[in-house]
């Protein structure tokens, strides 16, 4: 659940893969990095519009709250499910909005998750 702030009259959805993390992580190579997928959600991803052409700053576009996972999460079948090759459908009251898949991004799922954990601990969220 989340609140608007005063004057922001709506806001833009769109979905994201989630990748649960089931193991603390750190400095994982690429190779490897899947490894510690432990299950997936769908996010919805929640920006406030704006009407400038320059790209505005996350502050301006995002809120407490604006990344809420999903309420189904399944398990990731590690070396067995292709995290960056999954059809992704957008259906409402049974008829289909939008059809695309989880490939084509600037990095795949391996390469974003050993980029993040190169920098930080990705801790596992119950020890």
């Amino acid at each position: 659940m989340f609140t608007l702030s005063p004057g922001e009259p709506e806001v833009e959805v769109a979905a994201s893969l989630g990748l649960v993390i089931g193991s603390s992580t750190c400095r994982v190579p690429a190779d490897a990095a899947l490894d510690a997928v432990a299950r997936l959600t769908i996010v919805a991803d929640l920006t406030v519009p704006r009407e400038s052409p320059h790209r505005p700053s996350v502050r301006l576009r995002a809120q407490d709250g604006f990344y809420p996972p999903g309420a189904r999460v399944w398990p990731s079948e590690a070396g067995r499910l292709d995290v960056d090759a999954l059809a992704v459908r957008v259906v409402v009251d049974g008829r289909v909005l939008q059809q695309t898949g989880s490939g084509g991004r600037i990095r795949d799922a391996a390469r974003l998750i050993a980029d993040v954990c190169g920098s930080m601990i990705v801790a596992d969220p119950a020890p």
